[in-house]
Order: structure tokens, then C-alpha cells, then sequence
């Protein structure tokens, strides 16, 4: 039987260039992000420069969003840790469970993704709560990428087990 996936969201990455004006969004600058749900419930992100969000876009798109945060456009050469090959398997393993139904149960996808946060390969962008689940935002800061993770309370799981499994699996 297959595992039924709770929250599945597809988020675009980020655009490099302002929505507004088409300045390139360099690296170090700051940008504002807007999720917003097209008429086919497919969700939509705009990028803009922080110059497009004070003067114009701010007023105009935070009533049709979903969320909104603001960000900084990192320098890849900046933000990688000195030992990458764990990290850049335990990033590759996140992709895969994201991709492929049951390679990793949410428990485990959720210490993975909080690895890669304390790593400071993943940030947190919004935690969301609703009725029926509870959602991490995660962006990936070297690609861009957003990852819905769903939230899991570590008081009820096996930690030492999960720790285990995740080791093995970033080994092979």
C-alpha cells in the first residue's frame, strides 16, 4: 500500500530577474517573494527587487497572496560548508523523497529537512499551520527550490530509529 502524501505543493523557484522592472536580481540583494493561486489552483510565485516592492508592488500584491517573505539572494561560493559530500547526499536524498512516493515517511523527511536547515543548505521560509496538518516552507538557497515539508511531533516517533535509517540511506 502506498503512503497517501498530506500536503503536496508544487512552488516555482525563484526568477532572476524583478517581475516589475526585469532587473537582474544579483547575488546579496534583496528580494521580496509572492505565492499566489492562478485560476487552475496552481500556485504562482513572483519575484520582485526591494525598489518595485516599496514603491508599488507591496500595495498591490499582498491582497492576492498566499504568502509573501523576504529574502536575500546568496552567492553560492559563499554558503557551502567546508565538507559537502554529506550534505550534498542528504540534499539529494530530500529530492528524491519529494519525487518519488515512499522512499522516506514523513518523520524522516522531516529530521532530514531540519538537518539541512541547521546545515544551512535549507531555509525556513513559512510554517503553516491549518485544520488538518501543520507545513514547512523550506527553499533550497543555492537553487531556489521550495520544499513543503510536513511538520512532525518528535515526542511521538522512534528518533534513534529514524537516525539509523537516515544514516544508511546517506551512506549507500
Amino acid at each position: 500500500m502506498a503512503a497517501k502524501k498530506i500536503f503536496q505543493q508544487e512552488i516555482p523557484r525563484r526568477g532572476t530577474h524583478c517581475y516589475q522592472e526585469k532587473e537582474i536580481l544579483d547575488p546579496h540583494m534583496e528580494y521580496y517573494s509572492v505565492l499566489c493561486e492562478a485560476d487552475d489552483h496552481a500556485t504562482q510565485r513572483f519575484d520582485f527587487c526591494a525598489k518595485c516592492w516599496k514603491e508599488k508592488a507591496k500595495s498591490e500584491w499582498i491582497a492576492k497572496a498566499k504568502s509573501y517573505w523576504k529574502a536575500k539572494v546568496f552567492s553560492k561560493k559563499e554558503i557551502k560548508p567546508p565538507d559537502l559530500s554529506r550534505d550534498d547526499r542528504a540534499l539529494a536524498l530530500l529530492k528524491k523523497a519529494k519525487a518519488t512516493e515512499g522512499t522516506l515517511n514523513a518523520a524522516e523527511l522531516f529530521v532530514l529537512a531540519l538537518y539541512l536547515a541547521r546545515r544551512r543548505i535549507l531555509v525556513l521560509r513559512e510554517d503553516r499551520k491549518q485544520p488538518d496538518s501543520h507545513t514547512n516552507l523550506y527553499e533550497d538557497i543555492h537553487s531556489s527550490e521550495m520544499y513543503a515539508i510536513a511538520r512532525v511531533d518528535l515526542m511521538n516517533v522512534q528518533l534513534m530509529e529514524i537516525q539509523k535509517v537516515l544514516a544508511s540511506k546517506l551512506a549507500a
